[in-house]
Parts: structure tokens; C-alpha cells; sequence
């Protein structure tokens, strides 16, 4: 156990021991070990039972059937707190029983008891067995350990003054877990909690779905970004920092997992290895911490970091002496902030790039968290409030990710646009290639004319000029050979500029590498679905249409958002559309929290004229710019089982009961060559989902596809009439089939644009 922890519950029980003490629940009156309890004090918030009231017998006879001569009770304290108590004490099972005295308040009244073991028991009252949790045995392999993590139990009482609470407890394996594990494994008993049974029951339900909240959120937070940046290196692996911090995030989110875990863990010995894991975690997450900082500041591990991994390790191996590795781990700790800091002000003083925000959030996330950990010890709970101290935890380990997060996106950024640059070189480099091949191409005729024409000359000269026939032939030799020196050169110019294209080509690859990582896996949202399929064929390396779909919850809501998406123009300048687009719609649902799809479409047109029109106002009148999309988006409430849909020039088409129906998209582009974007609306539709209905969204790409043999457009109508006739198939058959169809009506012809659509079943 911590020290601040060891601090808080000493703090806790002294605060107890005075209240209970002030407030009358101990008050001696006719008996020194009867617990006095009436209604008005139950209502005032609930108490747990003091350890002096509970009397113990080893003894596994029930009270009320013993002798006189074999009533054998000692005081102790059922925590049972192992490395205080000797072992002759407590054998693995007994009883414990407390007495209350009460007033006609709570006579044949119902109140909460909330029990919170490391064992199994019985619960008693005057005799009368009210509750079984676990199985009590001294066999190892017939006991049953449960922990219900204080679900209250009905406690009524009857109508006399004098009531006795036993409990027959068993924890057959302590003193071997305590032998093993240690302080891991120290207590071994129960505590017991009473209070007002509405108000309790109330509050459990409470505390224990904000605990879930609070700790699966942060889970399910940290994960996403450590798993994001995990990916990011994969497919970038020179950037090792998002190898660190993707692995340091994931550790705090398993942390928060762990922790969470901790508290619906009902199998007692389990918590062992969770408490072990977590401390394993905190020995690792300093060292992957300041590998990031490291890999971002410095090109080498300094002298620092080897001595922050020998105190790493010399800490864990005192992991079972609470005393001495609770100080070497102050020592660790203290020497890992110490390095922190001295890491980012070498950062700032070298002018590194965002050392200044990468320090300000680290800083702010250390204090924040120091001050969560002063909470728990120095300073007592009810100065802090709960809820404020879970404030400053997560607003310290955010702060922390958030900008590391923010850091290394800002990079991932820097380096697309350096990518951009180069992409623009090329270009220029290979125009300008082209340019002087098409010269040397045009100097060859010239010269080859004109030597045809000194070759003519020179034959009608050497017929009536014999005597000049050898001098002739060697100017003509001479000729010759410049000839092949410019043929040599030509061959040159030809290798680099195959160079040249094979380059860009690369890039380009590169290119759809990026595209494929910022879109995601196909088959990862085909799993969000009862049923579902992505068709999506490229007509370039890199594609002007793209998917895109999320989750969401809000108001304990669960949304479900997918959209297809057909950007102006295909290739390269498709794809940059499509990046735009992608980072808008996130921004604007995950980040904004706009959920209307009607609203989404407003806002992401507003966002794309903006910034595709930005710094051009002076141009409007002569020339607008005409890059914008055309959309499907559909976001499914999955709480109230609703289905919304908003379109931009694109439709959505559901089948329903063998009924195609058409729900189309309002006339007005995102974006487009159109800059009032006063005028523009987007209707929102709203569809009760039944069962097997199936929904299509789609690009433009496939219904105007050529055919090898009609030369032809598919046309849309065709294509209604082929999603009807498949709709009542699996939606993986159907892909499959609209696939082949594709293929057999394009045969040998170019594909005409690239060619996306999407279908699911919802129930």
C-alpha cells in the first residue's frame, strides 16, 4: 500500500471513531458493547460498523447453540489485517457478531447492510439466516470467495430493543496468499455498512455507474489514442514517437481498465494479480514517457535514462516490502519529473519546434496530478470532494495525452505538406523535362532535314565536282558522329525522365498508403452492422471518393454515423479533397459534437467553401472555385432504434418488404462553384428502421460506368432494378455480385470514375 494511502485510512478511521463518538452511535448506556442505532441517525448518511463492537470466537459453533462454558469471544478487528495479527488468531474460519441496541423508530423496520468481504459469509440476525454470499468452508476446493462490493441487503429488525448481527466467515487460504504475495494479499476479513435502505440503494447505483463511466471512458479514450498512434507507426515507422506514446497511452488506459475492474472483480484472489499488474504498470509508463520525449527532443538516450531504468528496477524488487519500495518509489517518481523537466527546458532553450506547448501541457498535467495524489493523503476527503479530485485526475492525464497527442498529429501534418511540396517538384521537374525532350525532338528533325538537304547538294556536286568527293565525305563522317552525340544525349534525357515518372509514381503510392490509413479498415466498419458491405474501386492509385463513419455517445445515446462521399475529380486531386473532407466530418461530429445530419452537411459545406475559397475574395467575380462533393450521410440512433439521412445531391435507397423506396438528397452540392452559402439547406429524414430492410448509399461512379459492348452508360435505373432483385441476399453475396456485375459490363474499357457504395441491414 501507498503511504498516502496508509495516511487517508488512518485520517478515515480517527474521523469515525470522533463522529461516531459525537453523533451518539457508540453511547454506553446499559451495555459497553452495543452499538445504540435509531431511524433519525440512519437517515443522516451511512456509517460503518467500529471494529471495537465486533466480538470473535474461532469456534465454528453458532452462538445461540453453545454452552456457557463454550462461549469463547475476543475483540478484533474483522478487516483482519494480516501483518497485524497473529497467526494463531484467526485459523480460516469463525464467527463475528456485534449487538445494537435500537429505539421504537426501528421497530420491524427495513434498513441497508452492505457487506464488503475478502471471503465468504453467512449473515444472521437474532439467529435467522438473511443472506448467504460465497460458500463458507475451511476446504479450499468447497469454499467459494465473493465479494458483492456493498449491494445492500434487506436488514428488518423486530420488535425488541436487543438485536444480534453474527456472521459465519470463512477465508480458508489467507495466511498461505499472505505468505506468498504479502502486502498484495494482507487483509483477509469484512467490513459491514449500514444505512437508510432508499437512500442507499440510491447512491449505489449511483457511485457505480459513474465509477464505470469515469474509468471506461478514460479506458476507451486512452486506448483509441494509443491504438491510433500504433498505427500511425506502422505505416510510418520512422517516426518512432508515436511507437512510445502509443504504447505509454495504451499503459494509463489499462490503468484506468484495471482499476475499473477492480471494483466488479467479485472473485476475491483475482484482485491480487490485478493490484500486482497496475504496479507493474507504474514501474514501465515513466520509462515509455520519457522515450517520447526523448525520440522528439533528442536524437540519443542520455546517461539520465539508464539511471531511471536501474531505479525501475530496483524498485520492483522491493514490490513485496510496502515500507521500502513505497520510498524508492517516491525516489523513481521524483527523479522521472525531475528529468521531465530538465528534458523540456533543454527543449525550449535549443528553440526546438513546440517545445513551449509540449512543456506548458506536461507541467500542467504533473501538478494537477501531484495534487490528486496529495488528495489521497495529506489532505482530508472532505476538503476536497470526490467528484473534484476525479476533476484534477483526468484533467492531469489528459492534459498529458493531449498534447503529445496534438504534438505528433502536428507532426504527421508537417510532414503531408512537405509531401505536398514534393509532389509539386516533381511535377515541375517533369514538365520541364518533357519540355526539353520535346526540343532535342524538334532540333533532331531540324538537323536531319538539313542534312538531307547538304546530303542532295553534296550528291549533285560530287557528279559534276569528282574531285571533291573525298573532302565531302568526311565533312558528311563528321556530321554523322554529332548525329549519334545528340542520339546518345537523347538517351539520356529519355532515362532520367523515366526516373522521373517512376518517382512520382511512388509518391503517388505513398500517397494511397495515406489515404487507405486515414480512411480505415473496410472490414472494421462492416462490423458495426448486423449486415454490411463497402464496394470500393479507385479509378486511380488514389481515390476522389471515400467512406467515412464513427461512433458516438451522448446523453447515454448511442449513435452510428456512415457516409459515402463523391469528391470532384479523381487522382490526386481527389484524394486531397477527400483528406479535407475526412478531417471536417471528424472534427465536426467527434470534436464539435454536431449529430443532425442536416446540421453536419451545413457545417461542412460552410467549412469547405471557406477553405477552398480562402484568400480569394478579390477573384470571385472572375473566377470561383468549382472543388466540392456530393454526399449520402446516415447517422442510426441505436437507443431509439431511429435511422436519419441527409443528403447533397445524393440519395438513399432502402428495400423494404420487396419495395424499393427513394429518399433523395437536397439539389445543392458541398461546396461547388456557388460561394452564398446563405442560401443553401439540407433536409434531415427520418426512417424506422424494420426488420431486413436494406440501405444503399452510393457514388455516381457506378450507374456511369461505360460498357465494352453498348458503349453506354449503366444508368441509374439499371441499377435500381439489379439492388432489388439482390436486396433479399446476404449483404457479402450481395458485394460479391455487384462486383462481377461491374466487371462484365466494363469488360475492356477504361474505368470510367471511381466507384463507391455502401450497404447495411440495421435489425
Amino acid at each position: 500500500m501507498q503511504p498516502c494511502r496508509a495516511y487517508l485510512w488512518i485520517i478515515t478511521g480517527l474521523l469515525s471513531l470522533v463522529l461516531s463518538t459525537g453523533k451518539g452511535y457508540a453511547q454506553t448506556s446499559t451495555c459497553d458493547t452495543a452499538l445504540h442505532l435509531s431511524l433519525a441517525k440512519l437517515q443522516e448518511g451511512a456509517f460503518e460498523i467500529p471494529s471495537h463492537y465486533w466480538r470473535y470466537s474461532k469456534l465454528d459453533v453458532a452462538p445461540w447453540e453453545r454452552s456457557q462454558g463454550l462461549d469463547q469471544w475476543q475483540s478484533i478487528n474483522p478487516r483482519l489485517w494480516l501483518d497485524s495479527l497473529p497467526q494463531e488468531a484467526f485459523s480460516g474460519l469463525g464467527w463475528f457478531q456485534v449487538q445494537f441496541i435500537i429505539d421504537s423508530t426501528l421497530f420491524h423496520h427495513t434498513i441497508a447492510l452492505m457487506l464488503f468481504q475478502r471471503g465468504a459469509g453467512e449473515i444472521y440476525l437474532n439467529g435467522r439466516l438473511i443472506e448467504t454470499i460465497g460458500e463458507v468452508s475451511t476446504n479450499p476446493d468447497k469454499e467459494r470467495k465473493y465479494n458483492p462490493f456493498g449491494d445492500p441487503i434487506a436488514l428488518k429488525f423486530g420488535g425488541r430493543p436487543l438485536q444480534t448481527l453474527s456472521v459465519r466467515y470463512s477465508n480458508s487460504n489467507a495466511w498461505q496468499l499472505y505468505n506468498n504475495y504479502g502486502r498484495f494479499a494482507r487483509t483477509a476479513g469484512f467490513r459491514v455498512v449500514l444505512g437508510d435502505m432508499t437512500k442507499s440503494v440510491r447512491k449505489h447505483v449511483t457511485d457505480k455507474t459513474n465509477y464505470a463511466f469515469k474509468n471506461v471512458s478514460q479506458f476507451g479514450i486512452l486506448m483509441a489514442l494509443g491504438l491510433l498512434h500504433l498505427c500511425l507507426f506502422f505505416f510510418y515507422p520512422r517516426q518512432q514517437a508515436n511507437l512510445f506514446y502509443g504504447l505509454f497511452s495504451v499503459g494509463v488506459g489499462l490503468t484506468f481498465y484495471i482499476e475499473y475492474v477492480h471494483r466488479q472483480a467479485h472473485q476475491i484472489d483475482y484482485v491480487i494479480y490485478l493490484n500486482m499488474t497496475n504496479l507493474a504498470l507504474m514501474f514501465v509508463l515513466p520509462l515509455l514517457l520519457m522515450r517520447v520525449f526523448y525520440t522528439i527532443f533528442s536524437r540519443h538516450l542520455p546517461l539520465n535514462y539508464y539511471i531511471l531504468v536501474g531505479a525501475a528496477i530496483l524498485a520492483s524488487l522491493t514490490a513485496f516490502d510496502e515500507k521500502l519500495n513505497s520510498t524508492l518509489m517516491e525516489a523513481y517518481y521524483g527523479l522521472a519529473i525531475l528529468e521531465v523537466i530538465r528534458a523540456t527546458v533543454m527543449a525550449i532553450v535549443q528553440k526546438q519546434r513546440l517545445a513551449w506547448f509540449i512543456s506548458g501541457g506536461v507541467i500542467v498535467g504533473m501538478l494537477f496530478l501531484l495534487i490528486y495524489a496529495a488528495s489521497l493523503g495529506l489532505i482530508a476527503a472532505p476538503v476536497i470532494p470526490e467528484w473534484t479530485r476525479t476533476f484534477i485526475r483526468y484533467t492531469g492525464v489528459l492534459a498529458i495525452s493531449s498534447v503529445m497527442s496534438i504534438f505528433l498529429a502536428s507532426n504527421f501534418a508537417y510532414t503531408n505538406r512537405l509531401l505536398s511540396m514534393q509532389i509539386v517538384q516533381i511535377q515541375e521537374l517533369s514538365d520541364k523535362t518533357l519540355a526539353q525532350e520535346k526540343e532535342k525532338q524538334e532540333l533532331l528533325a531540324t538537323q536531319n532535314e538539313r542534312l538531307e538537304a547538304e546530303v542532295k547538294a553534296r550528291t549533285a556536286e560530287i557528279e559534276q565536282q569528282k574531285d571533291e568527293i573525298l573532302e565531302k565525305n568526311l565533312e558528311l563522317e563528321q556530321q554523322n558522329e554529332y548525329i549519334l552525340d545528340q542520339q546518345k544525349a537523347l538517351q539520356l534525357k529519355t532515362a532520367e525522365v523515366e526516373a522521373a515518372y517512376n518517382k512520382i509514381t511512388d509518391s503517388i503510392r505513398y500517397a494511397q498508403r495515406i489515404q487507405e490509413a486515414v480512411l480505415g479498415e473496410i472490414d472494421q466498419i462492416e462490423q458495426h452492422y448486423k449486415e454490411a458491405f463497402v464496394l470500393f474501386r479507385p479509378k486511380d492509385i488514389v481515390s476522389g471518393d471515400f467512406y467515412w463513419a464513427t461512433e458516438h455517445t451522448h446523453d447515454q445515446r448511442h449513435y452510428q454515423i456512415i457516409a459515402a462521399v463523391d469528391c470532384t475529380g479523381h487522382g490526386v486531386p481527389g484524394a486531397f479533397m477527400t483528406l479535407i473532407g475526412n478531417d471536417f466530418l471528424s472534427d465536426i461530429v467527434n470534436k464539435d459534437g454536431i449529430l443532425h445530419p442536416d446540421e453536419i452537411l451545413l457545417q461542412l459545406n460552410n467549412r469547405v467553401t471557406e477553405r477552398l475559397n480562402k484568400g480569394q475574395t478579390h477573384l470571385i467575380e472572375r473566377r470561383r472555385v468549382n472543388d466540392g462533393m456530393d454526399m449520402a450521410l446516415c447517422m442510426w440512433d441505436k437507443t431509439a432504434n431511429r435511422l436519419y439521412f441527409a443528403g447533397a445531391k445524393n440519395p438513399l435507397i432502402f428495400i423494404r418488404n420487396g419495395e424499393l423506396h427513394i429518399i433523395r438528397g437536397a439539389k445543392f452540392s458541398i461546396g461547388g462553384v456557388d460561394l452564398n452559402t446563405e442560401d443553401k439547406y439540407y433536409d434531415c429524414h427520418t426512417i424506422i428502421p424494420q426488420p431486413d430492410d436494406a440501405f444503399y448509399i452510393f457514388s455516381d461512379g457506378y450507374q456511369d460506368q461505360f460498357g465494352e459492348i453498348t458503349d453506354r452508360k449503366y444508368m441509374t435505373k439499371r441499377l435500381r432494378e439489379l439492388l432489388l432483385s439482390l436486396h433479399h441476399l446476404p449483404m457479402r453475396e450481395q458485394k460479391a455480385y455487384l462486383e462481377h456485375e461491374f466487371e462484365q459490363w466494363k469488360g475492356n474499357k477504361e474505368q470510367t470514375d471511381d466507384v463507391l457504395m455502401i450497404g447495411f441491414r440495421l435489425r
